[in-house]
């Protein structure tokens, strides 16, 4: 992972959760897209 890389194994975890937060809002975001295309076409 680039941020454990850039931060060093006895850095702050900051820059991991802001990962996987980031990662979770992406996720977050496509369902919410795909949600509203099934929406759109069926709905």
């Amino acid at each position: 992972h680039a941020w454990g890389m850039i931060n060093g194994k006895g850095g702050p975890h900051w820059a991991r959760m802001i990962g996987i937060l980031l990662t979770w809002l992406a996720i977050l975001v496509a369902a919410l897209l795909l949600f509203w295309n099934v929406w759109q076409v069926y709905g």
